[in-house]
């Protein structure tokens, strides 16, 4: 008798240890349920707020009035900082007022966000190309016609010979010209790089 009251007790120690697993997990399931919807509140604000301070930016860059953009923009990347087209914008309203700085910065930025983007790495070679950092401009330049933009090829000749680097600018144009020979842009630069290097 003695056996089978402990075999009871052994029994119910069991289930309430059952138990007690059980409301833990439910506690468990419970509190990432509650998290996750507390996480999609937030970013539903964050997303709204966004927004409005986005078409607020739009607003004031069509009146003109581009340094409170520019503010409202920044107020908006703070809500949603992997927002690439509120970067792309902040890019190249910094680049139009000269602060290279900057638009380095969030074409940066952008570049780690979309690293297959040929136009991010020109837009980005132009500002260092501006800021006078020729070496990081060739370096984004070679990125961006790496990646497929052609546009940039101009962009990278014309810097090459501004610096007397006609040999490369040449190498350049004249693998393009292999890729497409008839291109009469390609063949344009190629004269008129021909021509400097014999001055």
């Amino acid at each position: 008798m003695n056996t089978l009251i402990e075999l009871i007790k052994e029994d119910r120690s069991i289930q309430f240890k059952i138990s007690i697993i059980i409301l833990s997990i439910m506690l468990i399931i419970v509190g990432i349920m509650i998290k996750d919807q507390v996480h999609s509140t937030l970013e539903n604000h964050r997303n709204k707020q966004a927004s409005n301070l986005i078409k607020e930016a739009e607003n004031y860059q069509k009146t003109g009035k581009v340094p409170e953009a520019i503010k409202k923009y920044e107020q908006a990347l703070s809500s949603e900082p992997k927002n690439t087209q509120i970067r792309s914008t902040l890019g190249s309203l910094y680049y139009e007022r000269k602060d290279y700085k900057k638009s380095i910065e969030n074409y940066t930025a952008l570049a780690i966000e979309k690293p297959s983007d040929t136009i991010v790495y020109n837009s980005l070679a132009n500002a260092y190309r501006d800021s006078g950092d020729n070496k990081q401009a060739i370096i984004n330049y070679q990125k961006s016609i790496e990646l497929g933009n052609s546009d940039s090829i101009a962009n990278l000749v014309t810097l090459y010979n501004i610096d007397g680097q006609y040999d490369e600018s040449l190498a350049l144009i004249n693998k393009e010209l292999v890729k497409n020979p008839n291109n009469n842009t390609l063949k344009l630069l190629q004269s008129s790089t021909i021509h400097k290097q014999q001055q």
